[in-house]
């Protein structure tokens, strides 16, 4: 499972708010709607519980779509959005199915059990890798706002069935999503002494995580959570001689006399930081994260800007 704050979450999920509140914008501002999507949103990760055999995702939806409804209730006199309360899982009988507000209404206390457990990224590699029928029938429905009926004559299949199908779906990703992410097993594919050789030729960034989970058949999520809880990573940047200005300095001269004068075929210069890793080009630097997950590039008449935005990012934070 994954710890995440609530900004990772916002970062995560932002584009999948603006999707939810696309139905709306006839009737009210992109940024009025975005505001009650992001309350939603915060809500949803407050009392979302784990050990529920719901996603996230479908909670979030759930949240989401109810403060939208509660939204428009205050603005408007009439309804004329009956979609939202289609069901969406059924946890009792075949013909008892849970509504969007049934998810609201749940009175239990989750504050302490706020563990957000998955990411829109693997969800939407485990949607894209559903058969044709199930990708379409579950992206039409959470993401298009179309009615079981709509979906049924659209691919053939009568109203009963696309509910069925729809009941099955979130178990079906659930399963996939628990199954590629298990930490440890009995027989893990790669050991730690493998992991290690591994990093020590290839390195613990991005790149080397790719390869590495490619190799052992591993997805790069269960990789990245081997280097951290072996504690390779630490024990690798840990053994890297402290950088002096008398050897860097010795350094960078010897890579001036090995390499042409030409500045097309110049290799970047790395810089590490606490949080950061800077990689500087001619005209242009791009800067990660140093579990290599996150890359910004930026050309060089982007910088004053860029350091404006993180002033003024660090004055409302």
């Amino acid at each position: 499972m994954k710890l995440m704050s609530l900004e990772e979450v916002y970062f995560k999920f932002e584009k999948f708010l603006y999707k939810l509140i696309q139905s709306w914008k006839r009737k009210f501002e992109e940024e009025d709607l975005f505001q009650v999507a992001f309350l939603g949103m915060t809500k949803a990760f407050t009392a979302y519980n784990a050990d529920k055999n719901i996603l996230f995702m479908t909670y979030l939806a759930a949240v989401v779509n109810n403060e939208l409804r509660i939204f428009n209730r205050k603005e408007e006199k009439h309804l004329d959005v009956d979609s939202l309360d289609k069901p969406i899982l059924n946890q009792k009988q075949d013909n008892e199915n849970l509504s969007l507000i049934d998810f609201i209404s749940d009175k239990t206390n989750y504050e302490d059990k706020s563990i957000f457990n998955i990411t829109c990224k693997e969800v939407a590699a485990i949607i894209e890798n559903l058969n044709e029928r199930d990708k379409k029938i579950i992206k039409e429905f959470y993401f298009n706002n179309k009615t079981q009926k709509q979906i049924g004559e659209e691919i053939g299949l009568k109203q009963s069935y696309i509910s069925r199908i729809l009941k099955k779906i979130p178990n079906t990703i659930k399963n996939k999503y628990e199954g590629e992410n298990k930490m440890f097993t009995k027989e893990p594919k790669i050991t730690k002494a493998q992991l290690m050789e591994e990093a020590k030729i290839l390195g613990t960034g991005r790149e080397a995580i790719v390869a590495i989970s490619k190799k052992y058949g591993l997805t790069e999520r269960t990789i990245d959570t081997y280097l951290g809880k072996y504690g390779i990573r630490d024990k690798l940047n840990n053994a890297k001689p402290a950088a002096t200005k008398d050897n860097t300095n010795k350094e960078i001269n010897e890579s001036k006399k090995e390499i042409p004068s030409n500045n097309k075929i110049l290799q970047p210069l790395v810089l590490r930081g606490k949080v950061m890793e800077y990689r500087v080009q001619e005209n242009s630097f791009s800067i990660k994260n140093l579990t290599g997950t996150t890359n910004l590039v930026l050309n060089a008449n982007e910088i004053d800007d860029f350091i404006k935005e993180l002033k003024a990012l660090k004055e409302v934070m």
